[in-house]
């Protein structure tokens, strides 16, 4: 059976891969959802990323764009997912769009709450940079020790029902790269039935946003997650 979706993607610098990314999930979401609306969420870009945007959605009004002057991830995605309409929601990378993912998540719904896409599943795909890779082990192990986090992964693509993602989104503390780890943490202290899923993904293009200068804020982010969830 078919159903309504929305496809949340914070988007920041991204005017090289922005135009082909979403007319590819267009076509995608044509054969697979009966309805859907694709919802960039242009965050702080100093490029052409929001005039692109805005031509693609003047040709196809299921193109919704906002637009955030705060350069944030987790603030772009939790805008986009509370201004969601439809019955599921996808939230997704602009460098990542697993078709397979996406066809494998909705038909999972019907049994669970919360699907993730898993880079470090035992069949997921990871073609990223030694240091994308050192990145994911390092936070996820972290997340595990310092949080007490079942899943595998957390920072990645996901797909849930609205009301639910509207939900841990209202309940939520953080913005910024940890907020799609805090959602999951939450869901699974909610006793929410989550499913993991492999992931394939390849390097398509330099992070906009400096590894290296992340690291502190992501760990400062985990202590003070530890004693929100606590709370």
């Amino acid at each position: 059976m078919k159903r309504s979706v929305s496809i949340v993607i914070p988007v920041h610098n991204e005017e090289l891969i922005i135009e082909d990314a979403v007319l590819k999930l267009v076509a995608e979401f044509s054969s697979i959802a009966e309805d859907f609306e694709i919802i960039p969420v242009e965050n702080g870009s100093s490029d052409r990323t929001w005039e692109l945007i805005l031509k693609l959605s003047e040709a196809d009004k299921r193109i919704k764009p906002l637009r955030s002057a705060k350069s944030d991830y987790g603030f772009a995605l939790k805008m986009g997912i509370s201004n969601s309409k439809n019955e599921l929601i996808i939230s997704d990378e602009i460098d990542v769009l697993d078709h397979n993912f996406h066809k494998d998540a909705i038909q999972a719904l019907d049994k669970f709450d919360i699907v993730i896409a898993s880079k470090r599943h035992p069949s997921a795909k990871d073609d990223r940079g030694f240091l994308r890779l050192i990145g994911t082990e390092t936070i996820t192990l972290l997340l595990k020790l310092i949080c007490g986090m079942k899943a595998s992964d957390s920072h990645g693509p996901k797909c849930w029902r609205r009301e639910t993602a509207q939900a841990i989104v209202k309940a939520s503390l953080l913005d910024g790269d940890l907020f799609a780890s805090e959602a999951v943490l939450r869901a699974e202290r909610m006793g929410l039935k989550i499913k993991e899923l492999p992931l394939s993904i390849k390097e398509k293009r330099k992070t906009p946003i400096s590894l290296i200068k992340r690291i502190p804020k992501v760990i400062r982010d985990i202590y003070f997650l530890k004693k929100a969830l606590n709370n």
